[in-house]
């Protein structure tokens, strides 16, 4: 298990950039059950982020590059921008898009967003609570960042329904 064997500062064993690592559902199952990834790791970060990428449409070959979450992390800072996101769908390919649509389902149909804000907020630990952290706080802003998200997607959403 690479989250418990190996060092922070090792490179990563990026296992999510084959196909199977980039099926949506089995990137889902890493933050759920009694095997879950915590969220504080950087095995995490790199699941999120390719959930993120696989639902831009961002291809595959541009993890194998990576080594490290600090790598992965500098180039997630590119992915805010909304023209940059619009140009990336634009320049897909029929087959890339047809791929990107079906990742969206499967994304909502199994409560992406749902399992990933349970899957954060279900690791607070209970010194961050005895510490005094405003959980209520972290709730809203959750729920803030979940709303915001299912606006995007159902606008995106519509857009591929009309093209």
């Amino acid at each position: 298990n690479e989250e418990v064997g190996h060092p922070a500062d090792a490179p990563d064993i990026n296992l999510e950039v084959t196909w199977t690592g980039r099926h949506l559902p089995c990137l889902l199952n890493c933050l759920s059950g009694d095997s879950a990834l915590h969220p504080s790791r950087k095995q995490a970060f790199r699941v999120m982020s390719t959930i993120a990428d696989v639902l831009v449409g961002l291809p595959a070959a541009g993890h194998r590059s990576m080594r490290s979450a600090q790598e992965r992390a500098r180039r997630e800072e590119s992915f805010w921008s909304d023209l940059e996101l619009n140009d990336r769908v634009m320049a897909l390919d029929a087959e890339g898009f047809a791929d990107r649509v079906e990742q969206h389902r499967d994304f909502s149909s199994f409560r992406g967003i749902e399992q990933i804000l349970t899957f954060l907020q279900s690791h607070l630990s209970d010194e961050e609570d005895d510490a005094g952290v405003d959980l209520e706080a972290r709730v809203q802003w959750a729920e803030a960042l979940y709303d915001r998200l299912q606006r995007r997607w159902n606008a995106e959403e519509r857009v591929e329904t009309t093209a």
